[in-house]
């Protein structure tokens, strides 16, 4: 499932929070995701035991 997604701005890119990620437990956790836009390359930039959420580009 993916929500909070956002496309950055020079348009390259679309990171989004996301129920996936290595641990089986990710499924009840949200992970900040990215993928290139025109590509399926799916990168988690937060994995790990937290939550994760509503991710902005600054």
């Amino acid at each position: 499932m993916a929500e909070h997604i956002r496309l950055s701005p020079d348009r390259k890119w679309v990171i989004f929070s996301a129920n996936t990620g290595p641990d089986k437990l990710d499924v009840d956790r949200r992970h900040v995701v990215r993928v290139p836009v025109g590509k399926a390359a799916m990168e988690v930039l937060t994995p790990g035991s937290g939550m994760k959420w509503a991710p902005v580009y600054t």
